[in-house]
Protein backbone atom coordinates (compact mmCIF):
# COMPACT_ATOMS: atom_id res chain seq x y z
CA UNK A 1 0.00 0.00 0.00
CA UNK A 2 2.94 2.40 0.37
CA UNK A 3 6.08 3.09 -2.15
CA UNK A 4 9.18 1.15 -1.13
CA UNK A 5 10.47 4.49 0.19
CA UNK A 6 7.76 4.41 2.72
CA UNK A 7 7.89 0.97 4.15
CA UNK A 8 10.40 1.85 7.24
CA UNK A 9 7.88 5.01 8.04
CA UNK A 10 5.12 2.71 7.20
CA UNK A 11 6.36 -0.49 9.53
CA UNK A 12 7.50 1.92 12.48
CA UNK A 13 3.83 3.49 13.17
CA UNK A 14 2.17 0.06 12.38
CA UNK A 15 4.66 -1.08 15.49
CA UNK A 16 3.53 1.88 17.42
CA UNK A 17 -0.50 1.35 16.55
CA UNK A 18 -0.03 -1.77 18.14
CA UNK A 19 1.37 -0.57 21.43
CA UNK A 20 -0.79 2.43 21.38
CA UNK A 21 -4.02 -0.49 21.33
CA UNK A 22 -2.23 -2.35 24.16
CA UNK A 23 -1.70 0.87 26.59
CA UNK A 24 -5.15 2.71 25.54
CA UNK A 25 -7.54 -0.54 25.03
CA UNK A 26 -6.42 -1.70 28.16
CA UNK A 27 -6.56 1.08 29.81
CA UNK A 28 -9.82 2.25 28.88
CA UNK A 29 -10.70 -1.22 29.30
CA UNK A 30 -10.07 -1.35 32.80
CA UNK A 31 -11.21 1.47 33.64
CA UNK A 32 -14.86 1.19 31.62
CA UNK A 33 -15.46 -2.54 33.24
CA UNK A 34 -15.06 -1.45 36.57
CA UNK A 35 -17.68 1.38 36.54
CA UNK A 36 -20.19 -0.02 33.77
CA UNK A 37 -18.94 -3.86 33.80
CA UNK A 38 -17.95 -5.85 30.92
CA UNK A 39 -20.77 -5.96 28.56
CA UNK A 40 -20.08 -2.04 28.82
CA UNK A 41 -16.54 -3.18 27.19
CA UNK A 42 -17.88 -5.66 24.77
CA UNK A 43 -20.23 -2.45 23.07
CA UNK A 44 -17.06 -0.32 22.88
CA UNK A 45 -14.80 -3.28 21.23
CA UNK A 46 -18.09 -3.07 18.39
CA UNK A 47 -17.89 -0.20 18.16
CA UNK A 48 -14.06 0.14 17.39
CA UNK A 49 -14.38 -2.72 14.73
CA UNK A 50 -17.03 -1.30 12.58
CA UNK A 51 -15.16 2.41 13.12
CA UNK A 52 -12.02 0.19 11.39
CA UNK A 53 -14.07 -1.18 9.38
CA UNK A 54 -15.59 1.91 7.61
CA UNK A 55 -11.86 3.40 7.66
CA UNK A 56 -10.72 0.33 5.91
CA UNK A 57 -13.56 0.98 3.20
CA UNK A 58 -12.30 4.39 2.02
CA UNK A 59 -8.53 2.75 0.85
CA UNK A 60 -8.62 3.20 -2.82
CA UNK A 61 -5.06 2.24 -3.33
CA UNK A 62 -4.80 -1.59 -5.17
CA UNK A 63 -3.58 -4.06 -1.81
CA UNK A 64 -1.28 -5.66 -4.82
CA UNK A 65 1.32 -4.20 -7.08
CA UNK A 66 -0.53 -5.60 -10.16
CA UNK A 67 -3.59 -7.60 -10.50
CA UNK A 68 -3.06 -11.20 -10.61
CA UNK A 69 -3.58 -12.89 -13.96
CA UNK A 70 -6.24 -15.37 -14.28
CA UNK A 71 -8.53 -16.39 -11.77
CA UNK A 72 -7.80 -16.60 -7.62
CA UNK A 73 -6.19 -19.87 -6.71
CA UNK A 74 -8.01 -22.25 -4.27
CA UNK A 75 -7.15 -21.23 -0.77
CA UNK A 76 -5.68 -24.41 -0.29
CA UNK A 77 -3.51 -24.46 -3.24
CA UNK A 78 -2.63 -21.07 -2.77
CA UNK A 79 -0.93 -22.30 0.95
CA UNK A 80 0.53 -24.98 -0.89
CA UNK A 81 2.46 -22.55 -3.32
CA UNK A 82 3.45 -20.12 0.06
CA UNK A 83 5.10 -23.28 1.77
CA UNK A 84 6.72 -24.55 -1.53
CA UNK A 85 8.27 -21.06 -2.01
CA UNK A 86 9.10 -20.28 1.79
CA UNK A 87 10.94 -24.07 1.87
CA UNK A 88 13.04 -23.00 -1.31
CA UNK A 89 14.49 -20.34 0.33
CA UNK A 90 17.16 -20.29 3.74
CA UNK A 91 16.15 -16.91 4.05
CA UNK A 92 12.72 -16.66 4.10
CA UNK A 93 12.73 -20.16 6.34
CA UNK A 94 15.12 -17.90 9.30
CA UNK A 95 12.28 -15.22 8.99
CA UNK A 96 9.68 -16.77 9.70
CA UNK A 97 10.54 -18.53 12.17
CA UNK A 98 11.69 -15.17 14.14
CA UNK A 99 8.37 -14.01 15.85
CA UNK A 100 7.71 -17.59 16.99
CA UNK A 101 10.77 -16.70 19.45
CA UNK A 102 9.21 -14.25 21.24
CA UNK A 103 6.06 -16.41 21.06
CA UNK A 104 7.70 -19.27 22.78
CA UNK A 105 8.39 -17.35 26.21
CA UNK A 106 4.69 -15.24 25.71
CA UNK A 107 3.50 -17.59 28.60
CA UNK A 108 5.03 -15.56 31.31
CA UNK A 109 2.09 -12.61 30.68
CA UNK A 110 -0.23 -15.13 32.20
CA UNK A 111 1.44 -15.23 35.39
CA UNK A 112 1.52 -11.31 36.06
CA UNK A 113 -1.32 -11.22 38.64
CA UNK A 114 0.92 -13.81 40.68
CA UNK A 115 4.08 -12.18 40.29
CA UNK A 116 2.15 -8.19 41.83
CA UNK A 117 0.60 -10.87 44.65
CA UNK A 118 4.70 -11.51 45.75
CA UNK A 119 5.54 -7.93 45.90
CA UNK A 120 2.80 -6.70 47.70
CA UNK A 121 1.29 -4.80 44.89
CA UNK A 122 -1.96 -4.98 44.75
CA UNK A 123 -4.21 -5.52 41.57
CA UNK A 124 -2.93 -2.14 40.38
CA UNK A 125 0.23 -3.94 39.81
CA UNK A 126 -1.28 -6.34 36.81
CA UNK A 127 -2.44 -2.80 34.93
CA UNK A 128 0.66 -1.12 35.62
CA UNK A 129 3.12 -4.00 33.98
CA UNK A 130 0.21 -4.30 31.38
CA UNK A 131 0.99 -0.44 30.56
CA UNK A 132 4.68 -1.06 30.62
CA UNK A 133 4.09 -4.04 27.88
CA UNK A 134 2.08 -1.48 25.66
CA UNK A 135 4.44 1.26 26.11
CA UNK A 136 7.49 -0.83 25.13
CA UNK A 137 5.65 -2.16 22.30
CA UNK A 138 4.71 1.48 21.47
CA UNK A 139 8.36 2.65 21.94
CA UNK A 140 10.25 -0.45 20.48
CA UNK A 141 9.31 0.40 16.91
CA UNK A 142 9.56 4.04 16.78
CA UNK A 143 13.07 4.36 18.67
CA UNK A 144 14.69 1.56 16.71
CA UNK A 145 12.95 2.74 13.27
CA UNK A 146 16.33 3.30 11.80
CA UNK A 147 17.59 0.12 11.68
CA UNK A 148 15.42 -0.46 8.62
CA UNK A 149 17.86 2.14 6.91
CA UNK A 150 20.57 -0.79 7.08
CA UNK A 151 20.28 -3.88 5.35
CA UNK A 152 23.52 -5.62 6.94
CA UNK A 153 21.70 -4.95 10.62
CA UNK A 154 18.33 -6.76 9.97
CA UNK A 155 19.44 -10.37 10.92
CA UNK A 156 21.76 -9.10 13.57
CA UNK A 157 19.00 -6.61 14.70
CA UNK A 158 16.35 -9.83 14.82
CA UNK A 159 18.94 -11.83 17.13
CA UNK A 160 19.55 -9.11 19.68
CA UNK A 161 16.28 -8.26 20.00
CA UNK A 162 14.90 -12.28 20.80
CA UNK A 163 17.80 -12.38 23.08
CA UNK A 164 17.31 -9.29 24.83
CA UNK A 165 13.19 -10.27 25.12
CA UNK A 166 14.43 -13.59 26.47
CA UNK A 167 17.14 -12.25 29.03
CA UNK A 168 15.37 -9.52 30.69
CA UNK A 169 12.62 -11.90 31.33
CA UNK A 170 14.88 -14.65 33.02
CA UNK A 171 16.25 -11.58 35.01
CA UNK A 172 13.25 -10.40 36.28
CA UNK A 173 12.72 -13.44 38.34
CA UNK A 174 15.14 -12.17 40.60
CA UNK A 175 14.88 -8.85 41.13
CA UNK A 176 13.15 -7.65 44.60
CA UNK A 177 11.94 -4.53 43.47
CA UNK A 178 8.60 -3.71 41.93
CA UNK A 179 9.57 -0.68 39.94
CA UNK A 180 12.83 -3.15 38.62
CA UNK A 181 10.26 -5.58 37.39
CA UNK A 182 8.31 -2.91 35.14
CA UNK A 183 11.38 -1.83 33.71
CA UNK A 184 12.58 -5.87 32.96
CA UNK A 185 9.31 -5.60 31.58
CA UNK A 186 9.74 -2.86 29.37
CA UNK A 187 13.18 -3.36 28.19
CA UNK A 188 11.69 -7.06 27.39
CA UNK A 189 8.85 -5.96 25.40
CA UNK A 190 10.68 -2.99 23.88
CA UNK A 191 12.74 -5.72 22.26
CA UNK A 192 9.76 -7.50 20.97
CA UNK A 193 8.07 -4.63 19.58
CA UNK A 194 11.53 -4.19 17.45
CA UNK A 195 11.58 -8.15 16.80
CA UNK A 196 7.95 -7.71 15.40
CA UNK A 197 8.88 -4.29 13.32
CA UNK A 198 12.31 -5.73 12.35
CA UNK A 199 10.71 -9.01 11.04
CA UNK A 200 7.72 -7.76 9.04
CA UNK A 201 10.25 -5.42 7.46
CA UNK A 202 12.68 -8.12 6.23
CA UNK A 203 9.68 -9.84 4.92
CA UNK A 204 8.22 -7.71 3.07
CA UNK A 205 11.53 -7.19 1.03
CA UNK A 206 12.29 -10.92 0.82
CA UNK A 207 8.59 -11.85 -0.83
CA UNK A 208 7.44 -11.53 -4.14
CA UNK A 209 4.41 -9.20 -4.25
CA UNK A 210 1.93 -12.18 -5.59
CA UNK A 211 2.91 -14.31 -2.40
CA UNK A 212 3.39 -11.76 0.51
CA UNK A 213 0.00 -12.14 2.04
CA UNK A 214 0.00 -15.68 2.10
CA UNK A 215 3.20 -15.90 3.54
CA UNK A 216 2.68 -13.21 5.80
CA UNK A 217 -0.38 -15.37 6.83
CA UNK A 218 2.30 -18.24 7.29
CA UNK A 219 3.97 -16.52 9.39
CA UNK A 220 0.99 -15.15 12.12
CA UNK A 221 -0.29 -18.73 11.66
CA UNK A 222 3.21 -19.92 13.43
CA UNK A 223 3.46 -17.26 15.53
CA UNK A 224 -0.59 -18.07 16.99
CA UNK A 225 0.59 -21.59 17.77
CA UNK A 226 3.87 -20.85 19.72
CA UNK A 227 2.10 -18.23 21.39
CA UNK A 228 -0.80 -21.03 22.29
CA UNK A 229 2.09 -23.12 23.23
CA UNK A 230 3.64 -21.59 25.36
CA UNK A 231 0.40 -20.59 27.53
CA UNK A 232 -0.93 -23.91 27.36
CA UNK A 233 2.56 -24.70 28.95
CA UNK A 234 2.02 -21.93 32.02
CA UNK A 235 -1.66 -22.83 32.48
CA UNK A 236 -0.76 -26.64 32.93
CA UNK A 237 2.06 -25.74 35.65
CA UNK A 238 0.88 -22.29 37.26
CA UNK A 239 -0.77 -24.22 39.97
CA UNK A 240 2.17 -26.41 40.69
CA UNK A 241 5.26 -24.09 40.15
CA UNK A 242 6.22 -20.71 41.41
CA UNK A 243 5.50 -17.86 39.15
CA UNK A 244 9.27 -16.82 39.34
CA UNK A 245 9.83 -20.26 38.06
CA UNK A 246 7.80 -20.17 35.38
CA UNK A 247 9.28 -16.05 34.47
CA UNK A 248 12.83 -18.10 34.15
CA UNK A 249 11.43 -20.96 31.91
CA UNK A 250 10.03 -18.75 29.53
CA UNK A 251 12.72 -16.42 29.44
CA UNK A 252 15.48 -19.10 28.84
CA UNK A 253 13.02 -20.73 26.14
CA UNK A 254 13.40 -17.11 23.98
CA UNK A 255 17.01 -16.93 25.13
CA UNK A 256 17.46 -20.32 23.78
CA UNK A 257 15.88 -19.82 20.88
CA UNK A 258 18.08 -16.56 19.84
CA UNK A 259 21.38 -18.05 20.45
CA UNK A 260 20.37 -20.98 18.43
CA UNK A 261 18.76 -19.03 15.68
CA UNK A 262 21.61 -16.72 15.67
CA UNK A 263 24.12 -19.29 15.47
CA UNK A 264 23.05 -20.59 12.26
CA UNK A 265 21.48 -17.78 10.42
CA UNK A 266 23.98 -14.92 11.47
CA UNK A 267 27.38 -16.47 12.65
CA UNK A 268 27.73 -19.55 10.69
CA UNK A 269 26.69 -18.22 7.53
CA UNK A 270 29.39 -15.01 8.12
CA UNK A 271 31.99 -17.91 8.99
CA UNK A 272 32.01 -19.15 5.86
CA UNK A 273 32.24 -16.08 3.85
CA UNK A 274 34.85 -15.58 5.35
CA UNK A 275 36.68 -18.77 4.29
CA UNK A 276 35.51 -18.66 1.21
CA UNK A 277 36.86 -15.19 0.93
CA UNK A 278 40.41 -15.52 -1.13
CA UNK A 279 41.93 -12.87 0.50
Amino acid sequence: MVDAADLPAANALAGGAWGIMVVVGASVGGVVSGFAGPYACFAMAGAALLTASALTSRIRRPLQAAAPDGPPAHPLAAIREALRHIGGSSRLRALITVKSAVGLGNGVIAVFPLLVASYGVGPAGVGILFAARGAAVLAGPLITRRLLDHATWLLPGLAISMGVYGLAYASAAFVPWFPLLVLLVFVAHFAGGTNWMLSNFALQGAVPDALRGRVFATDLMLTTIAISISQLGVAAVVDHVPPHHIMIASGTVTLLYACGWALLVVITPRLRTRRSDPR
